[in-house]
């Protein structure tokens, strides 16, 4: 049970709490700050918070900041629906709302709306109606917000760029068109939005320099517009010629309709042909994506605007539309017409022209647009997370504090002879939103993978009357609870704040949905979960006497086997970037899976975590690193293993491993630690008495210390009920409380392949406390290890380790204490308010929760 919180001064709570503290209405400030941030150049996608001690920042750039986000949260409000859409990278579409009061009457308006966004949600994506709302710039409507603006109608303000912040400023309602609508949705992170027709010069702009903004704003705003060209009532060529002059890619789709042997038109909205040839012609929304791609790392980035034609069936005869527009534009002169009041005035002359038929298409046409968009949108979102390069500069993956785990649009799509991935389909989505939202799974922080096996466990114990007789049933309880080394690495990590990608299989038994419903139930991601056809999932049974002694066990692991080069290499593809924490996996993978592994992370430059899982398998980091090359010489051998960062062996996996090491060795020649001095090694035993009580463990440490190369590298050897044992490299230069000479081994025989030498090996003891009410031990080191993942992912891997460590052993302190792999008290305030407080007899918690 936690202890009442007291009141703490806002100067001693990390960045995390005193966000809590926020109010509500002012959260979105994070979200234009960190668009403000890249705006004005400076590199970090770190969130910069409001001055909470009252001291004067350092830096005015930090005032101007703060003072202009703040302004922004009370007029931009994000959905949590599309917030937690955009932050986790699937696919938005945004929507205008110009078409609800001054595009259609009432009350198809409503209807029409309603069905574009059940359209974008029956293809699997997120939609985003755009409106101004009393003032209040709202990205993501509910029904009733937008049956508000139908009834309406045009007594809402059409509202452009040029007359936004009126609008808003005086506490208006209005409609949003393409240039506001463009606007409104880079600021929410999202890349496509779907519309009817665009603005464009109008007839006679030559001279009246009539042109709308929808231009200008496509030329600055790097949002992809799908629509069906420009209104026809405009003048279309010199529209497509504004728009090369302002320097934006003007796509045609190719639908398979054209006329064969003939240039592609622009389409004219009403019709097909608007007999201006398309600059660029693109055959699939994965064409389109790659192109937004490539123009997100153009500096500065545009706005792109696909051309889609109406179909074939909705579309009007071109001879009859072209008369009626011309007489409604020459009505339209007459009467004086200006501005704002021309294309709608224009547009329900045609509708009454038309017999209503103008209407029927133009409804049809922005729901096809509506679908494209979805296409488009899903390719770009499959696409950013597959890439190796961060070329998408948006803050789609910092922007909502709460959100929900991103959902498989693949639909179905096949992944390998293996199995199929397992994806949340969409109506999923609401309860793992629910369940994010409450433990606060905050994804601004980048998603380490953690790659391994996922168990069942069964654990049955006979009942103390029970008498047991062979060949016959005996009376008992049984309880059975999700495990796997990975599965509880993840779900710890989850349920401490940070996202992580679990990649693993279950068979498509009873067990593997058992597995699957737990994860979620506690609203944790499946999309990497590989279910296999025909095979089992991993079972461990036990059974136990009354008294809690093992009395039988059968492991039935042969899945896990399965979890092989091709399952991890897939899973990689599509979500390893250069901003990935860190890659975590235990020993269940196939050594070629930890070959593959290690050299895919040493290309991209991320670092890894190896978790020994057991005995048997904890040597199979040395076996795949030594086989790689048939020896331990070579650069690919070199590379991985100075891609390892972190080990976490107990101690006889830890043994198992420095023996297999020093077998390696021997059998190459080479020489390890055991040229260090005796008097190095005293000085450390006298220092740590824990040293002293295992006599094996230093030389263990030290020989890994001299195995894997990473200038950080750190061992975590957990103790059991002793704690942990943290060792890690500083560099030689390193200066502070951590490089104090009693915690270091100085010289330490180390020199990187680059020539740099790291000469100071720290060791501290982390105790853990000395009274805990153990109900089960399964579980407490994948806690521990699930909160050094989720540390270095909030925190980097160089702040925090011991801070990191202390949390871990009371991750693990209270996963002893419960009867599952995983308990569910962990939460983020686990990370953000424990930290070590040093007592002079090696360390201990100072609990703040």
């Amino acid at each position: 049970m936690r202890a009442a919180r007291l009141p703490i001064p806002p100067r001693c709570l990390s960045s995390a709490a005193r966000c809590r503290q926020i109010p509500v209405a002012h959260r979105s400030f994070h979200v234009e700050l960190r668009t403000l941030v890249r705006g004005n150049g400076i590199g970090s996608s770190r969130t910069h918070e409001p001055n909470w001690t009252g001291s004067t920042p350092s830096h005015s750039l930090s005032q101007q900041l703060h003072r202009r986000a703040l302004s922004l949260a009370s007029v931009l409000s994000v959905s949590p629906e599309v917030a937690d859409a955009v932050a986790r990278g699937d696919p938005v579409v945004a929507l205008e709302s110009t078409i609800i009061t001054h595009g259609l009457p009432h009350p198809i308006n409503i209807s029409t709306a309603l069905a574009l966004e059940q359209t974008i949600r029956d293809v699997g994506c997120i939609p985003a109606t755009v409106a101004i709302i009393d003032g209040v710039v709202r990205v993501g409507l509910g029904p009733e917000d937008i049956e508000k603006l139908a009834v309406l109608g045009k007594g809402a303000k059409k509202t452009s760029r040029w007359d936004l912040a009126s609008v808003v400023a005086n506490g208006l309602t209005g409609s949003t068109t393409v240039s506001s609508t463009s606007l409104a949705a880079h600021l929410a992170g999202i890349k496509v939005f779907a519309t009817g027709g665009i603005g464009g010069v109008h007839r006679g702009g030559e001279d009246t320099l009539d042109i709308s903004a929808d231009l200008t704003e496509l030329s600055r705003t790097p949002v992809t517009v799908v629509c069906a060209g420009a209104k026809a009532i405009l003048d279309i060529p010199r529209t497509v010629e504004y728009l090369e002059t302002q320097g934006v890619p003007v796509l045609t789709l190719a639908d398979g309709d054209h006329p064969p042997g003939l240039p592609i038109p622009v389409p004219a909205f009403y019709t097909r042909d608007s007999g201006v040839p398309s600059p660029t012609v693109v055959r699939s929304a994965a064409e389109v994506a790659r192109m937004m791609a490539t123009s997100a790392v153009l500096t500065p980035p545009s706005g792109l605007l696909l051309c889609v034609p109406i179909p074939t069936s909705l579309a009007a005869d071109t001879e009859f539309i072209s008369r009626v527009i011309d007489q409604a534009v020459e009505k339209a002169r007459n009467r004086g017409l200006k501005g704002a009041e021309v294309t709608p005035w224009i547009l329900a002359e045609v509708e009454r022209e038309s017999g209503g038929e103008a209407g029927k298409a133009n409804v049809g046409l922005v729901i096809n647009n509506a679908r494209v968009a979805c296409q488009v949108a899903t390719e770009y979102a499959a696409l950013a997370r597959a890439s190796t390069t961060p070329f998408a500069p948006a803050p789609e993956k910092e922007i909502a504090q709460n959100a929900a785990e991103e959902t498989d649009q693949a639909d179905g799509l096949p992944v390998g002879d293996g199995g199929e991935r397992v994806g949340e389909g969409v109506g999923r989505t609401s309860r793992v939103d629910e369940l994010r939202g409450r433990l606060r799974v905050k994804d601004k922080y980048a998603r380490p993978i953690i790659i391994g096996g996922a168990t069942l466990d069964i654990t049955a114990t006979l009942l103390p009357s029970s008498h047991p007789t062979h060949g016959t049933s005996s009376p008992g309880h049984v309880h059975h609870s999700p495990g796997g080394v990975a599965r509880n690495v993840a779900e710890a990590c989850f349920r401490l704040g940070v996202d992580p990608v679990l990649v693993t299989c279950v068979g498509d038994d009873v067990a593997g949905e058992t597995l699957l419903g737990h994860m979620e139930g506690v609203g944790m991601g499946t999309r990497e979960v590989r279910k296999v056809a025909g095979r089992r999932t991993a079972v461990y049974t036990a059974v136990h006497g009354a008294g809690g002694d093992l009395e039988v066990a059968v492991a039935d692991m042969d899945l896990l086997a399965g979890i092989g080069e091709d399952v991890v290499g897939e899973a990689l593809d599509r979500n390893l970037n250069p901003r990935t924490p860190l890659i975590a996996f235990d020993g269940n993978i196939s050594p070629s899976a930890v070959r593959h592994l290690l050299r895919r992370a040493n290309q991209v430059g991320v670092s890894c975590l190896f978790e020994p899982t057991s005995v048997p398998k904890s040597v199979r980091i040395v076996d795949a690193v030594a086989s790689a090359t048939g020896g331990l010489e070579g650069a690919d051998a070199r590379g991985m293993v100075e891609t390892v960062r972190y080990l976490t062996p107990n101690i006889a996996e830890l043994g198992a491993i420095a023996s297999r090491v020093r077998e390696k060795r021997k059998e190459a020649g080479v020489v390890g630690w055991e040229e260090m001095s005796g008097e190095s090694l005293k000085r450390f035993e006298e220092l740590e008495p824990v040293l002293q009580d295992i006599p094996t463990l230093l030389p263990d440490i030290l020989t890994l210390h001299s195995f894997f190369t990473h200038p950080r590298f750190t061992v975590v050897t957990k103790l059991g009920p002793r704690g942990v044992l943290l060792s890690h490299r500083v560099p030689a230069t390193a200066e502070g409380e951590e490089c104090q000479p009693s915690w270091y081994i100085d010289p330490f025989p180390y020199t990187t392949p680059n020539g740099e030498n790291h000469t100071k090996l720290r060791i501290k003891h982390r105790p853990a406390r000395k009274s805990v009410d153990v109900v089960s031990v399964t579980g407490a080191g994948d806690s521990l290890v699930g909160c050094l993942v989720a540390g270095v992912s909030m925190f980097g891997p160089d702040k925090k380790l011991d801070d990191v460590v202390c949390a871990g052993i009371a991750a693990a302190e209270m996963t002893v204490g419960v009867r599952s792999a995983v308990a569910e008290s962990l939460g983020p305030g686990l990370l953000e308010e424990v930290e070590c407080d040093e007592d002079g007899e090696g360390g201990a918690l100072r609990y703040l929760f």
